[in-house]
């Protein structure tokens, strides 16, 4: 799955319509204020509120085979259909785990 893929997938999990990519000229609202690009790959804030919207546990491992250091897992227990993602990277292994959860809910 893209990046731009998973992005799709996790603004569709949380509801947000109309969303934006770094690649989309500055926006404003009616109010005249500057639109965030919705990235959580890249934003810690949205990364966040996908962890607390989809109830996600994170956790970590200092060593997965192949993989040197710090690993960060992420799941999702509360739902029948347990899915886990590890990463290096936690906004990475937060946005692939909701991607794979919402790829699983909607029909292709």
């Amino acid at each position: 799955m893209t990046d731009l893929e998973m992005t799709r997938l996790c603004a569709e999990a949380i509801e947000i319509t109309g969303w934006l990519t770094g690649d989309d000229p500055m926006v404003t609202n009616a109010e005249g204020e500057f639109i965030e690009p919705y990235d959580p790959l890249y934003n810690d804030a949205q990364a966040m509120a996908l962890v607390k919207n989809m109830a996600l546990l994170i956790g970590n491992a200092d060593y997965m085979e192949g993989s040197p250091g710090l690993i960060w897992i992420v799941s999702a227990p509360l739902l029948r259909d347990q899915t886990e993602c590890s990463n290096p990277d936690l906004n990475r292994a937060i946005v692939e785990c909701v991607a794979k959860l919402q790829k699983a809910k909607v029909p292709a």
